[in-house]
C-alpha cells in the first residue's frame, strides 16, 4: 500500500487519518498524518507504557501487562514498528521469528486513537513487512477482545491457545496467509 512503510527502509506517511478525531492531547495528526517508522532503542519507554496502561487489559488481563517491559534487545531483533502522529507514538506492532515461525508478537494503539485506523495502518505495514521477507504465513496468539480485528483484517482462527502461568484464560491462535494478496 502506497504511504506505509517499505520493506526495510525508512518512515512513510499515511495520508488520511481521521484527522478530526481527538486523541485527548492533541488533534491526532493535525495534518490529517500519521507517519509509520521502524522503533529503536529510545521507544523503549513509550511503547512499554501503552502496553501497560493499554484499557483493553483491564480486570484479569491486566497480570498479563502489568510487568511486561519493551526492551532495547527486542526493538534490535524483532520488525518492530510504531505509529506516530504530531511527533507522539500512538501504536506499535512487532514480528518476531524467534520461536522459528514468523508471528505477531505485539499490536498495542493508544487508548484515545483508537478506532480511527492506527491499527489497520500497522497491520498493513506488518503484513507487507513478513511478505517482503517471503514468509507465506504469519502466527497471531490474540488477546481475546482483539480477535475480531483481526479476522477484519483478514486472519482465521485455527485453533486455541491454552492457559498457562499468569495467563488464566485461553487465547485465540490465528492465520493469516500473505500469499494471496498484493
Amino acid at each position: 500500500m502506497a504511504g506505509i512503510l517499505s520493506a526495510r527502509g525508512g518512515a512513510a506517511t499515511t495520508p488520511s487519518l481521521r484527522s478530526s478525531r481527538r486523541c485527548g492531547r492533541c488533534e491526532m495528526g493535525h495534518d490529517g498524518s500519521m507517519r509509520i517508522r521502524e522503533a529503536d532503542s529510545s521507544d523503549c519507554a513509550e511503547l512499554t507504557r501503552l502496553v501497560r496502561t493499554s484499557a483493553s487489559y483491564q480486570g484479569e488481563y491486566r497480570v498479563m501487562v502489568a510487568d511486561m517491559t519493551i526492551t532495547a534487545e527486542q526493538v534490535a531483533r524483532d520488525d518492530m514498528l510504531v505509529a506516530e502522529a504530531d511527533g507522539r507514538i500512538i501504536g506499535f506492532c512487532s514480528l518476531t521469528t524467534s520461536g522459528g515461525e514468523p508471528e505477531l508478537d505485539y499490536m498495542f494503539v493508544d487508548d484515545d486513537v483508537q478506532r480511527s485506523g492506527v491499527g489497520q495502518a500497522l497491520w498493513t505495514a506488518v503484513v507487507a513487512r513478513a511478505r517482503a521477507r517471503g514468509f507465506a504465513a504469519m502466527k497471531i496468539v490474540s488477546h481475546p477482545p482483539a480477535e475480531a480485528f483481526y479476522r477484519r483484517m483478514g486472519a482465521r482462527t485455527v485453533g486455541l491457545v491454552e492457559p498457562s502461568g499468569r495467563v488464566t484464560w485461553s487465547r485465540p491462535l490465528m492465520t493469516i496467509s500473505l500469499d494471496h494478496r498484493d
